[in-house]
């Protein structure tokens, strides 16, 4: 739901600045200041938070040296592995609406935006059929006698006027306060806010800001007219044709509400021109937004370089067992080995993070996983959407990946990397789709040698010989995720088994709301 995100960053950046406009700004009489403040802060909420840029900030890390105490170290001895208990459990849930809410919801959102843009389409109709026939006088605009309805009004250069109930004084006053607005374009800000209260018809300060860029609009016509025809004759004439009622939205009304705040603006003093400097301080919330919706930050890993210790060129060894394990070691992974005492340090050179847009991980597991990631890994370069690390194991894991080494460059759904042996190997996994709903009444049971679950209890982890089983349908697999909140179930090394037909794949999507069954694998007709 990006549209939606969008939408309400856009939103809280037009909050933010009207929020500014109506405590500081809206009692200044830089009229053209606030019109060009409202207007720009308008585009700027829709620009900021479509913009999107990374910034690079590096993080020192260092590598950790592996410490083995050779008096704990014992290589001709297996000591038998112990792991949880198998567990099964029998676990029941609720069967949820397939219904896809955020269809749903752009919908109607975007109906509500169709129907209001038609309402305009059709006011602007009703408007241009009076545009027939009309004088044209000698400052190109384009009078059009109205008495009922709408009038004593503009849009663009056709004005409207009452030529019946004016004398030829006030009709003279009128055409100037409307030739102002008619010059400045102010019918280009009416539709703009047209256009922005149908995109934003769900934020009531779209509509303080429509008020309010109509208001200093008409401050502007009154401030220049008025300095023509006198104040107070001026503001006679606004109080004489106040009773005009008008139901045109489109239009600029000469009379149009408040008008007691609008006399008290022609006969207020003039703001003091240092008072300008005031504007400047909407730049931090221009600065704060760009920061907080257009910015976004991908850490890159330095790694400091330890290797400074001394370097013994001829290691002894107790015995023969502890030579040959420790120089295999050395072969894999190109180690650097110091005796001191009973510790041996071996110092792994393990794969370097350039940059990632996200990082999570499983501390306990010690496995990483990178989303956006680039590596640099076995002499090459790593680019990834998501990166499976599994430092305990040595084991890359890179989806959606491509690895550039020598100017060799190799790309693939899946890229394996075997960190001990250096190795790596590619593959290009099929998909295949198919329908397995689930009767209404299915439990969910499952087992597994390791399982464990989040903090709300609602993501269930299981690991080595995990099992689930949905009503005729069974999921076999080394590792197996289920998140009972939208009801998918992921499985690694998979086996998925139904009435129809069991298929093996390297992994399983399964989403229980709507039946869907995504199988991934190199082949999934094994």
């Amino acid at each position: 739901m990006e549209w939606l995100k969008y939408l309400l960053e856009v939103s809280a950046c037009i909050t933010l600045f009207f929020g500014f406009y109506f405590l500081v700004l809206r009692r200044l009489t830089f009229f053209r200041f606030n019109r060009f403040y409202l207007l720009g802060t308008l585009v700027l909420s829709f620009i900021i938070p479509a913009m999107h840029i990374n910034l690079k900030r590096e993080f020192k890390t260092v590598p950790v040296d592996v410490m083995a105490d050779r008096s704990e170290v014992a290589f001709n001895k297996a000591e038998p592995l112990t792991t949880n208990q198998p567990a099964n459990t029998t676990y029941e849930h609720q069967l949820e609406s397939t219904m896809n809410w955020s269809t749903l919801l752009l919908n109607v959102y975007g109906l509500i935006v169709l129907t209001m843009i038609s309402i305009q389409f059709n006011n602007l109709f009703k408007l241009f059929k009076f545009t027939g026939s009309y004088v044209k006088n000698e400052s190109g605009l384009k009078l059009i006698n109205k008495a009922i309805g709408f009038t004593n009004c503009s849009f663009f250069n056709y004005v409207f006027i009452d030529q019946e109930n004016l004398s030829d004084v006030e009709l003279k006053v009128l055409i100037a306060h409307e030739q102002v607005h008619v010059q400045q374009l102010h019918s280009v800000d009416k539709l703009l806010l047209i256009m922005i209260k149908a995109a934003l018809w769900f934020n009531p300060i779209v509509y303080l800001y429509d008020r309010a860029l109509e208001q200093v609009n008409e401050y502007i016509a009154d401030e220049i007219t008025s300095g023509k025809a006198g104040k107070h004759a001026y503001a006679n004439l606004i109080l004489q044709l106040a009773i005009t009622k008008n139901e045109m939205p489109l239009v600029l009304n000469f009379v149009k509400n408040p008008i007691k705040e609008r006399i008290q603006m022609l006969f207020n003093p003039k703001s003091k021109s240092m008072k300008k400097l005031v504007y400047l301080f909407a730049l931090p919330a221009v600065i704060g937004l760009f920061w907080l919706f257009a910015v976004e930050v991908v850490y890159a890993e330095t790694t400091v370089d330890r290797r400074s210790e001394k370097k013994v060129s001829t290691p002894q060894f107790k015995d023969s067992r502890d030579f040959e394990s420790r120089s295999l070691h050395r072969k894999e992974t190109g180690t650097v080995l110091v005796k001191k005492d009973s510790v041996v340090r071996i110092a792994v050179d393990e794969p370097k993070i350039l940059s990632f847009k996200k990082m999570t991980g499983d501390v306990q597991h010690q496995i990483s996983y990178i989303e956006g990631a680039e590596i640099k890994v076995n002499g090459g370069f790593l680019k990834a959407e998501f990166v499976e690390y599994d430092r305990l194991n040595q084991i890359i894991i890179a989806q959606k990946a491509s690895f550039e080494k020598d100017g060799k460059v190799e790309t693939g759904d899946q890229i394996t990397f075997a960190l001990n042996s250096n190795n790596y190997s590619v593959s290009h996994l099929q998909v295949r789709e198919i329908m397995n709903v689930i009767d209404a009444d299915a439990q969910l049971k499952y087992q597994a040698d390791s399982t464990r679950f989040d903090r709300n209890k609602s993501i269930i982890y299981l690991s080595h010989n995990a099992r689930v089983s949905i009503g005729q349908t069974t999921i076999t697999g080394s590792k197996i995720i289920y998140n009972s909140l939208n009801r998918i179930l992921t499985a690694e090394q998979a086996e998925f088994s139904s009435t129809a037909k069991t298929v093996k794949a390297d992994s399983v999507f399964y989403d229980l709301k709507t039946g869907k069954v995504k199988l991934f694998g190199a082949d999934l007709d094994r």
